[in-house]
C-alpha cells in the first residue's frame, strides 16, 4: 500500500502548483499508473482549490502562514479504496459573501469534485477534509 502524504507549504502564489505536482505524483503511485485516473485528477483539482482558498481567504490581511496537506489511503474489506486528503491552515475563517460575484465558489467546486467533504472552520484555522472513492 502507498505511504501517506504530508507536505507543508508557505502560503504564496506558487503553493497551488506545488500542491498539484506533489499530490498528482502521489496519486499516480496510489493508482499504480504513470498518470492518475480521472477520479484522482478530480481530487488533485480539489486540493489545488483548497490551497488557493487558504491563500485568498485564510491569510487575507495577515502575514502568509503555513498550509498543510496530509493524505492517506484506506481499503476497507470488500469496499473500494478511498483517498482522504486534509488541507489546513492557521488563518481566520471568513464567512463567504451571500453574493460572491465572479468569485467565491471554491467550496462548491471542491464539493462537486470529491465523494465527500467536511469542513471545520474557526478563528484559529480551517481544515477541509476531502475523500475520494477510487475506481483505479
Amino acid at each position: 500500500m502507498t505511504e501517506g502524504l504530508r507536505i507543508v507549504l508557505r502560503a504564496g502564489a506558487r503553493s497551488p502548483a506545488q500542491a498539484r505536482r506533489v499530490v498528482s505524483g502521489w496519486m499516480a503511485r496510489v493508482c499504480g499508473r504513470a498518470a492518475p485516473c480521472d477520479l484522482a485528477d478530480d481530487l488533485v483539482f480539489a486540493v489545488s482549490e483548497a490551497v488557493t482558498n487558504c491563500i485568498d481567504h485564510a491569510y487575507r490581511d495577515r502575514a502568509p502562514g503555513e498550509i498543510r496537506v496530509e493524505g492517506s489511503v484506506s481499503a476497507p474489506a470488500g469496499g473500494p479504496r478511498a483517498v482522504t486528503v486534509a488541507v489546513s491552515d492557521d488563518g481566520a475563517w471568513v464567512e463567504p459573501d451571500h453574493d460572491p460575484g465572479f468569485r467565491g465558489r471554491g467550496v462548491e467546486m471542491i464539493r462537486a469534485s470529491v465523494s465527500s467533504l467536511t469542513m471545520v472552520a474557526g478563528r484559529c484555522g480551517t481544515t477541509l477534509t476531502m475523500t475520494q472513492q477510487l475506481g483505479c
